[in-house]
């Protein structure tokens, strides 16, 4: 027989513990990248200039990472085709910059190269952000929805124990109170939307 592998999507728990990971890596980089930068600052040697260079390399690359990784949770979880065409343009952009890190000879060049990041995160984080609220949105409508079936199927519970003769004024507070509340959350969703 003949096997055709198909691919694998990962899930949100697998790509968020390589997001942890790809963090950890991050850090590390980070940390080696603002003491070499020090080094260099106060010694001012060739010695001191390549060892920030190469740390200042590697802390790109592992940025880089750690927004492609973040792109790849938020991938999982999109629930609309306009975020991933954002998404899409996003982690192209990134992996073209990160294939052109290695290319980097000098401590301006760099710069340069973190400045084109830079120029684009406060458009991401927008994007981002935009998702995430779709994402609480999507959830809040399902809750509403859950909560009116399911005071739907109160009224008739308490038409029906009330047609017994049963005292139902305590569950009809309650559910007016849960009423009040869901009404309290149709305000706040609307907030949250604009």
């Amino acid at each position: 027989t003949l096997f055709v592998s198909q691919p694998v999507k990962a899930d949100f728990t697998t790509d968020y513990q390589g997001y942890l990971l790809t963090y950890d890596a991050y850090r590390t980089a980070h940390n080696r990248y603002i003491t070499t930068r020090n080094q260099y600052y106060q010694y001012g040697t060739l010695t001191a200039q390549n060892e920030a260079l190469s740390a200042v390399k590697q802390f790109l690359v592992a940025r880089d990472d750690i927004l492609l990784s973040y792109i790849s949770l938020l991938r999982t979880k999109n629930p609309d085709t306009v975020y991933t065409q954002l998404l899409n343009e996003e982690g192209s952009f990134l992996k073209g910059h990160k294939d052109r890190i290695s290319v980097i000879s000098s401590l301006a060049d760099a710069e340069k190269s973190a400045d084109e990041v830079e120029s684009r995160y406060i458009q991401f984080q927008i994007t981002a952000k935009k998702l995430i609220t779709a994402l609480f949105i999507g959830r809040i409508e399902q809750i509403q929805l859950k909560f009116e079936l399911s005071s739907t199927e109160a009224q008739t519970l308490m038409q029906t124990l009330r047609s017994q003769g049963k005292d139902v004024a305590t569950l009809e507070r309650w559910l007016l109170d849960a009423k009040n509340k869901k009404l309290l959350s149709e305000q706040k969703l609307l907030d949250a939307r604009s």
